[in-house]
């Protein structure tokens, strides 16, 4: 494909589809300085296009340079205002920044303009939850489930406000009902291991923290964990093992888990 928008634009320099084309072409292939070129050709022809703005913002972001990615998305804004995508695109940027509140503005926005997609809802319950906005969290959470039933994460989301709003019973069914759909998420196994410890229900609490780290023997948190289980439990040699495990992750710089 590359090579037939290169001919296109080879026979008519001018041809600013083809530009935007060809930087789409390149943004799939994370080539991000073509992608920039060619996008900033097409805009040169058309100040207007909508598509090479659009792009351009998206490479800014994957690049972390957060203001000339607003400017892109403003940009599109302007000249589509009901641009779902660019709105939840600027929500990236707030959220990335920590300014919640304008994330929420431009998420609710994009639920405005587009209500049938679940990842608008989904982020907007993010912001949401960053904002202790419970309620409308769970809200946009179950409207996820109604437009796509086994959206990944959505229960483990539920049942964290649970968590975070001290109702355990709840959160833990919620988290089993992601297990059900996504059984290979960590991180969900991760969660009812540490209800299971704070409840001192520590068989229940080591099933699922094993099952951590059968599916990313990496898991920091999984190990330190299990370690300070057993010492609970008064097996100090495997509490050790556990803990000598977890530093020796950390020494080699393992990824803590989302």
């Amino acid at each position: 494909a590359i090579e037939n928008f290169e001919k296109a634009i080879d026979l008519n320099p001018d041809l600013e589809r083809a530009y935007v084309s060809l930087g789409m072409s390149y943004f799939k292939l994370r080539r991000w300085d073509k992608t920039l070129e060619s996008l900033q050709k097409a805009v040169t022809q058309d100040p207007k296009d909508v598509d090479s703005h659009l792009y351009l913002g998206r490479v800014h972001l994957e690049q972390k340079n957060y203001e000339k990615a607003e400017v892109e998305f403003h940009r599109v804004e302007e000249l589509e205002p009901e641009n779902s995508y660019a709105h939840s695109y600027l929500a990236n940027i707030y959220m990335e920044k920590k300014e919640y509140p304008k994330a929420e503005v431009e998420l609710e926005k994009a639920v405005q303009i587009k209500p049938d997609e679940p990842f608008f809802h989904y982020n907007l319950a993010h912001a949401y939850v960053q904002m202790q906005k419970y309620a409308q969290a769970i809200e946009q959470l179950n409207e996820v489930l109604k437009l796509e039933p086994v959206f990944q994460d959505t229960y483990s989301r539920l049942g964290s406000i649970h968590y975070k709003q001290g109702k355990t019973k709840q959160a833990i069914e919620y988290y089993e009902k992601e297990t059900q759909y996504h059984p290979d998420n960590p991180d969900t196994y991760f969660n009812l291991g540490l209800i299971y410890f704070e409840e001192k229900k520590y068989d229940l609490a080591e099933q699922n923290l094993r099952k951590v780290i059968k599916i990313n023997p990496q898991d920091v948190q999984a190990h330190e964990l299990l370690g300070d289980l057993y010492a609970e439990k008064g097996m100090y040699l495997q509490a050790a093992e556990y803990h000598e495990k977890a530093a020796q992750l950390k020494s080699q710089g393992s990824p803590p888990p989302e």
